[in-house]
Formats: structure tokens, sequence, C-alpha cells
């Protein structure tokens, strides 16, 4: 059920709390009370903040707390959400609105979370309200300052001002951190056997090294269970996958949810009772990097354990592709975490590729690599996929709705994702400075600056919307001058929706072309 944060009349009330010594009898998700309204108004920072009342007491979701001063990260491989002040963080409040809900009305359930909220490095009691983790503003007086005004039936937060944190030295919505690592060395491959410190570990089978699934999985701290379609789970805290023998499918697990199937260079096989997979195929399920010594037969294995932060990624757009980058703290340059990132729109699916590479120098502890992957949105819903991994291995995993709009994109074309495609003219700013626009006139200016650019002019082409598609109406040019641009254009009489782009010619090594830095939606009247 979604549940709707509102200011003034979307507070809830809760009943039934566990308490430590009842929760370790419930499982994740059990209904444990529930949300009504109420109208107490919350004010975080000195900006309203959508809020509910838990037990009584005034309480705000966790990721809201983003847009009023403060870092939030969620830590899957702890299942942890922190709360932290930053100083200087600027807050963008987020809209709220009255309800019609009357006092008292049920909104939705609590459940439980065995999910553990921080401020700083203090735990904090939290709720899991539709899906969010939520957390009472008193709980938070140790760390500033709670007002109540019956008068106004306002319930303020102030983080004290000497509890801000400096700001991040890098500013990519998810980091990645090295943590242990584990070591196997001298995995012996003999002509039929493989051994490790004595013990058989796997055979020889068609001139192919394959390991034993559950050895491997006991070195490298996962846990094994057979399910009862005879599939072997392989899990740790986050991530997992199954495989079973004679199947030359792998599925992967986030959570426990089946989010990817992957197809394996061999089928996994049963010998004397110890399913056995091909090195290569384990090598990739589990992520770790490994070197073979064709001399004494031998191979060392190193699998690093990593920690994630994700800083919110963004379930709004306003441009053409979503980008996420990744800050990653690792040593080394073997088996750096790659992100990707898929789209789903109309039909049609789209893979960014990972790219990236050595950070620049960030001040104190900045992050040594820096990658990215991007896809493109369009208009409408788009599913959008993010995947961090290391190999197969699932270090984070997110999928989201992403919604565009002409209202709400921004007219330039954002090409600045990991992967460069070529040399075009880069748009600075430009006027009209919204995408979309209604308008009675017969004419429209369009005016910008350029920070590069690529031959001498742009080319502006105006379209009208026929179905599902667009006609094309003119094709105009408009040259540089200096590093600025300006053009007149005369809209056609006939009313209806018109895209106006704006194009720059496109150069690489291999063709010349022209790609759009620009568009404008016109509803003309």
């Amino acid at each position: 059920m979604k549940i709707k944060w509102l200011l003034i009349a979307a507070l809830c009330t809760i009943a039934a709390v566990p308490s430590a010594a009842t929760a370790a009898q419930l499982d994740i998700g059990d209904v444990v009370g529930q949300v009504q309204s109420t109208d107490i108004q919350a004010v975080v920072n000195g900006s309203p903040i959508p809020s509910m009342n838990v037990n009584g007491y005034t309480a705000v979701v966790v990721e809201d707390l983003r847009q009023y001063g403060f870092d939030v990260a969620w830590i899957p491989q702890r299942r942890e959400i922190i709360i932290e002040p930053v100083a200087g963080k600027q807050p963008s409040p987020l809209p709220v609105s009255p309800s019609a809900s009357k006092v008292g009305e049920k909104l939705g359930d609590v459940l439980y979370t065995d999910i553990a909220a921080y401020f700083g490095d203090v735990n904090i009691p939290s709720y899991n309200i539709g899906g969010k983790t939520a957390v009472i503003l008193n709980d938070l007086e140790p760390f500033g300052q709670v007002n109540w005004s019956e008068k106004e039936r306002k319930l303020s937060f102030s983080p004290a001002a000497s509890s801000g944190k400096e700001a991040r030295p890098a500013q990519s919505l998810l980091t990645v951190r090295q943590k242990q690592s584990v070591t196997i060395e001298g995995v012996a491959i003999g002509d039929e056997k493989i051994m490790h410190e004595g013990r058989e570990i796997g055979s020889v089978i068609d001139n192919r090294p394959m390991v034993s699934v559950q050895w491997m999985a006991e070195r490298l701290g996962y846990r094994t269970e057979q399910a009862k379609d005879g599939k072997l789970q392989v899990r740790s805290g986050t991530y997992g996958f199954s495989l079973q023998a004679g199947d030359a499918t792998a599925e992967r697990f986030w959570f426990g949810t089946p989010v990817a199937s992957d197809e394996l260079y061999v089928e996994p096989k049963t010998v004397n009772g110890e399913l056995l997979a091909f090195e290569t195929d384990l090598k990739y399920l589990f992520g770790y990097y490994s070197v073979w010594d064709p001399e004494t037969r031998a191979l060392n294995i190193d699998y690093r354990e990593y920690e994630t932060a994700d800083y919110g990624l963004p379930e709004t757009a306003s441009s053409y592709f979503y980008y996420v980058f990744a800050d990653e703290y690792v040593s080394g340059d073997k088996g750096v975490p790659s992100v990707y990132v898929t789209s789903r729109m109309n039909g049609g699916e789209w893979n960014g590729g990972s790219g990236g590479g050595a950070s620049l120098p960030e001040p104190g502890d900045g992050p040594k690599y820096r990658f990215g992957s991007g896809a493109p949105i369009d208009f409408g819903r788009n599913d959008v996929e993010v995947w961090l991994g290391e190999a197969g291995r699932l270090l984070y995993y997110k999928s989201l709705i992403v919604n565009l709009t002409m209202q709400n994109v921004k007219p330039i074309i954002d090409y600045n994702g990991p992967l460069g495609f070529g040399d075009y003219s880069v748009l600075k700013r430009v006027a009209p400075e919204q995408a979309y626009m209604k308008t009675t006139a017969a004419e429209l200016e369009f005016s910008g600056q350029v920070s590069s650019k690529v031959g001498s002019g742009l080319t502006f082409t105006i379209e009208k919307q026929e179905g599902s598609g667009y006609r094309n109406v003119s094709d105009t040019p408009a040259p540089f001058s200096g590093d600025t641009f300006g053009i007149k254009l005369s809209l056609p009489e006939e009313p209806g929706l018109y895209r106006i782009t704006a194009s720059s010619v496109l150069t690489n090594p291999r063709y010349t072309s022209s790609t759009a830095v620009a568009k404008w939606y016109v509803d003309k009247q």
C-alpha cells in the first residue's frame, strides 16, 4: 500500500510497536501497528517536511532528510541507514500539501523491520511504513533542539551547530569501500584431481577444472542450502546465486529476490555427492580475482569484501539520460567494481556500458577510482535498474521507476556520461530556460552560450507532432558569433505541439554526423 506523506493532515498514530523482547519472534514485514491521519505539522532545519505520528510522536521518513541539510546513506551489507548533518548543505525542501483524510483515519500499516537507523554513530529506533524507514523527531533531541508549539501544533527539529560534518570529498551518489580480503593460495590442479592443503576439492573433467561449490562458498564466507527444487542456494547477507547439476543457467539474487540469469560456460556436475562447477564460472559468480601459475599448476585466489553506500539515487529526472556514478575507495588495480545502468521504455531496452578509471585528486580522503554508467530515458515511465558489482557478484542493486515529462526536462541534452562518443558543440546556457512552453506568438527567439564549438554553428529543426511521431517542418542554420548563438524562428499558424531541436556537428575518428544538443516543446495555441 502506498502512503502519501503529508505536512498537515497525513501524520500518523500507531499502536502495538514491538518491544525488544518480542522483536525476535517477528518476521520482517509483519504488521505491528497502524498509520492514522492527524493534524500535527513537522519542521526540520526551518522548513516544513512530510511527516507522520508514531506511537503518539511525530516522525519523518529518513530518506526525506536528504533534502533538509543531511546526508543519508543506506549500507546494504550492514542493513543500516545512517543520518548525518552536513555543514553548509543547502536544503531543498520537499513539496507538502494538506490531506482530505479525517483525523484518525487509517492510512496504512506499520511493519517490523530489522534495518538499523543511526544518527552519526548512535543507534535510534526506526519503523517501516509504506516501504520507507521512519524515525521519531523526539529521538533526535540528543543531537540538536526539538521544540513543540501547542498553538501552531508544530514540532520542529534543528541539529546542533557543532554536529555538522564536512561535505564528502566526492559527491557521487554511490560509494564503494574495500574491507577485508580472503586469500586462498596453492590450489593445486593436477591431471585428474584438484587439491588444497591435502583435501580433494574437485576434479578435472574434460580438461576443465571443476571445483566444489560448497568448499568455495565456505572459504569465502557464504552459506549453502539445498532447495526443494534441487538447486544449491549460495548466499551471503545481500547477494546470492543458485546452481544445479546439468543446468547451464545460474540465477543471481539480491536480498533473496531473483534479478538476473546467466549462461554458464559449463554445466555443473555432481561427483561423489559434491556439486562441482567450472572454476571460471565460480570466479564470475563469486567475483574474485585469481592468478594461475602454469609451471606449478597452482591457482591463487584473492576475494575482496566491499561495503557500498547509497546516498539517494533519484527517482525523478530532468535529462534524457539516467546517469549513475560510483566513487571507489579500493586498493590496487585488479578486480575494480563496475556500475551499469539499464533502462526499459516503450518496449525497448538499453544497456549502458561502464566506464571510468583513476579519480582526480580530491581534498581529504578522496576516492581512488570513479566509475559510471548511463542509459537513455524518454517521456513517460522508464524502468531503470542500477547494478554495481565485481564481475557477477552484486555489491548493490536497485530497481526503480523514473518518470520524465516535457514539463520537468531541461532543454540542454546532457551527454556528460562516462562513455564518450565524439566531439560536438557543448551548450553552457540557453534561452528559453524551460523546455516546455505554451504560446500564441508567431515567432520565438532562441539563444545561448557555447562552452566548446564543433563546426560553424547549430541547426534548428522545427517538427510538428502527428500521432506518435513528428513531421519535419523546417531546418534553419544558426551560426556562432564568438561563443554565443541566437536565432528567431517563425512558427506555423496551425495549432499543435511542435518540437524544436538544436543540432551540432558530431565528429569522431570513424565518421562525421550530427547530434541533438537541445530540445524545446512548444504548445502553439
